[in-house]
């Protein structure tokens, strides 16, 4: 059945006129008109049809385009609700309101009741960074009306309801209609307490870190006079003695051996290596106190030239021995040369000391990397130690040995710690009884990146 058949089955009409609802050359809909008895419908009809067909039309437009802008203005104001920052906005005549809850809520607005009224914020207690109050006429908002624009301006307001100071960051700016006419302002709000408060707690940090510095550096300059004086005693009230003790037993030797028998001589003889090892063993103090009080020279250090320096000695002042010295060749570093030399000198010197009771003696000066670092190490065939006292080997006067199987003074790796620490590296050793020992050691420099060898 057609339309007509339709309406006249429901109605009873015995005559209808329908025309289509057209927005922007589109229908959306119809519009028609029945009518009881038969009718011809002339121009008159047809126009008023047409004329209350466009208002519908127009009408029905609008609910949608408000619905439409209703539910946009929904989305929108979710959308600012769900915002941390406050957004805020003044219009032409300067009155000032919230645009979102963060506003409302940020330094307890929402707590004063009415802000309709053109100067509800006046209540309020508004500083500058500086601590001074602010003019209301200074706002933010009122500034911008003026035409201005401003980005991160800071600024302090006492929160209505705890009296705590909150601290906040504001970019305003002026809106303008297409005439290029203020007709209001708009200003984006951050609150930074938190980061002021953090901002403040890491500057007392800094304060009383500055103050434990100070106090500490005077400490140590306390200390390090102290270690002056002592190492002043060491070298004149100590030594003094020592040369006595050494002189007058060598005297007793020349002048009075033919009144001696064997045995005097041989406990003189004990006497004057005692205390000539009490001096080196007081030099050897003396160098390591030295060693954390001296400026390092920083410059670039050919180590194998060290390591071929020290070995040519060591072979020079022992020529009967057969040692296999290998260096490996153009490793450069990055450090105080004189301390390295230091380094280099002690570690392969113990290396020459432990090989000695071998028949062929073998000692290496190389690098390898491990771990993304350089680590340097001399490694022998000598006599080795148990692992089990490896934490002692740096120590002051530890020794693995006794003094009658290996000279020293069990200062020398103790002072070899103590320069690599300086340059901000570490020190360790490996070793096998009987088998032979390594010492490995790393270079940082000052940058605190490594220089590969």
């Amino acid at each position: 059945p057609d339309l007509f058949e339709i309406v006249q089955e429901t109605t009873g009409s015995q005559a209808i006129a329908c025309v289509p609802l057209i927005i922007n050359q589109q229908i959306i809909g119809g519009i028609g008109i029945s009518f009881a008895a038969p009718r011809v419908i002339d121009g008159k009809d047809r126009a008023f049809l047409q004329a209350l067909a466009q208002q519908g039309a127009q009408a029905i437009e609008r609910a949608r385009l408000y619905d439409s802008e209703q539910r946009e203005r929904e989305k929108l104001q979710t959308l600012l609700d769900n915002l941390v920052d406050e957004v805020w906005l003044c219009d032409a005549e300067g009155n000032i309101s919230p645009v979102n809850k963060s506003a409302l809520q940020g330094f307890g607005a929402d707590r004063l009741g009415d802000l309709s009224t053109p100067t509800w914020w006046h209540q309020l207690e508004i500083y500058n960074p500086d601590g001074q109050p602010r003019s209301p006429e200074d706002a933010p908002l009122l500034r911008s009306l003026r035409g201005e624009t401003l980005h991160n301006l800071e600024e302090i307001i006492r929160h209505v309801g705890t009296g705590e100071l909150c601290y906040r960051q504001v970019n305003s700016s002026p809106l303008r209609n297409e005439a290029d006419q203020i007709i209001g302002a708009m200003a984006v709000v951050h609150d930074i307490t938190e980061q002021k408060r953090v901002g403040e707690a890491i500057q007392k940090l800094n304060e009383e870190l500055e103050q434990r510095v100070a106090e500490r550096t005077a400490q140590l300059t306390a200390v390090n006079s102290e270690l002056e004086a002592f190492s002043y005693s060491v070298s004149h009230d100590l030594r003094a003695p020592l040369r006595a003790i050494d002189g007058f037993s060598l005297a007793l030797l020349e002048d009075y051996s033919e009144q001696l028998d064997e045995e005097g001589q041989h406990y003189l003889n004990r006497v004057r290596a005692a205390s000539q090892r009490m001096g080196h063993l007081i030099d050897d103090l003396l160098k390591l106190s030295r060693l954390s009080r001296s400026e390092l020279q920083y410059e670039t250090i050919n180590l194998s030239a060290l390591a071929e320096e020290v070995a040519r000695e060591l072979q020079e002042a022992d020529p009967e021995r057969q040692v296999e010295v290998i260096i490996q060749p153009g490793l450069e570093v990055y450090g105080d040369g004189r301390l390295l030399r230091i380094v280099l000198d002690n570690l392969l010197n113990n290396a020459w000391k432990f090989t000695g009771q071998k028949a062929s003696g073998r000692i290496e000066f190389g690098v390898m990397r491990y771990n993304q670092q350089q680590v340097y190490f001399v490694r022998d065939n000598g006599a080795g130690f148990d692992m089990a006292y490896a934490s002692k080997l740096f120590g002051a006067f530890q020794r693995l040995h006794a003094h009658t199987e290996f000279e020293g003074t069990g200062i020398g790796l103790a002072t070899v710690q103590r320069i690599i620490h300086r340059h901000g590296g570490r020190v360790w050793a490996e070793g096998i009884v009987g088998q032979g020992a390594t010492f490995y050691f790393t270079l940082l420099s000052p940058k605190g990146s490594l220089k590969d060898g």
